[in-house]
């Protein structure tokens, strides 16, 4: 592999050393000023950077900033002979590797540069394939929660942060007790201590749709979801995944499916001719109690009957009172 590297640095021996490591393997391009670099880097393609901090027109963490930001898909590796401390802060702050230049050789210089170059094409595939799932967990329909081993959330997608009532930002760290609020619709059982003891086991958990999810503001709404547990490389469990929706509106359209409005009317008007027929009949076998009742009144009662009773249907002839 021939590597095009970018060496910074306004020390002519640092630029011959380097240049000298490896040439069929190195193709070095030598700048001594940051603004310099900053065009070359716009205009050719390289694979790597070689910097050394100590420039005419930018010191430090400053240069630092100013490649990472032009070049940040390129891993950045810096020279210097600084302190161990101030090699790891630079690390910490985005470079790939620092090499010391009075240890710099060949055979260092080609290990560090292949090794950072194939570090950095690891992480742009990892975070285009984050990217990718990212985009997928916010365009699904489900609101998708995820911890870590000790039950504190690391994940909301945008529909969870609705049917929640937390953003990412404010339930970010929180213990999933605190965030996801569900209990038994008719007991109030937490379900979070089971759903935590189902992963430990290693077992998925579905629950019944006797839950309700109690939003920050007390809202309740019924919800399905199920708890996966999350797996590290080493196949430990490191988290769970939680997948739920709301069932308020599929709930109601399948009772109104089962139950039409029409269906309810009908009931209804059944109920009432039962209870007219139920008044007939009383009315019939009053002549035979102890106490007469008036003709008129029954013949009052009975007409109310019949208004009441719906056009589309024959309501029974009423009986001759003796």
């Amino acid at each position: 592999m021939n590597a095009r590297v970018l060496l910074i640095t306004r020390f002519l021996s640092l630029s011959m050393k380097v240049a000298a490591s490896n040439r069929d393997a190195l193709t070095i391009f030598h700048v001594a000023w940051l603004s310099d670099a900053m065009r070359r880097l716009k205009q050719d393609d390289f694979q790597a950077v070689l910097v050394d901090l100590d420039l005419p027109d930018a010191k430090g963490l400053e240069a630092l900033d100013a490649l990472l930001g032009a070049a940040p898909h390129l891993p950045i590796l810096v020279l210097g002979d600084n302190t161990v401390l101030q090699q790891m802060q630079m690390v910490e702050h985005g470079a790939q590797d620092y090499l010391l230049k009075h240890r710099l050789d060949a055979n260092t210089l080609m290990s560090a540069l292949h090794g950072s170059i194939a570090r950095k094409a690891r992480e742009e595939v990892m975070f285009s394939e984050k990217q990718c799932a990212q985009l997928t967990m916010d365009s699904i329909g489900d609101g998708v929660l995820g911890t870590d081993s000790a039950g504190l959330v690391t994940f909301l997608n945008p529909v969870a942060e609705r049917l929640l009532g937390w953003t990412y930002a404010e339930a970010a760290g929180r213990h999933l007790m605190e965030v996801f609020q569900v209990v038994g619709a008719t007991n109030r059982e937490r379900v979070v201590p089971r759903l935590e003891s189902k992963m430990q086991t290693g077992r998925t958990m579905v629950l019944l749709p006797s839950y309700v999810l109690v939003r920050r503001d007390g809202h309740e709404s019924p919800i399905e979801d199920y708890a996966a547990p999350l797996y590290d490389r080493n196949n430990h469990i490191c988290g769970m995944a939680v997948v739920f929706h709301e069932v308020t509106k599929s709930r109601a359209m399948a009772h109104n499916l089962a139950h039409p409005p029409e269906h309810d009317v009908l009931d209804h008007l059944l109920n009432q001719a039962l209870q007219e027929n139920g008044l007939k009949q009383r009315i019939a076998r009053a002549p035979t109690q102890s106490k007469p009742v008036d003709s008129g009144e029954c013949r009052s009662l009975l007409s109310l009957g019949q208004q009441r009773w719906p056009s589309r249907f024959s309501a029974p002839a009423p009986r001759a009172l003796s």
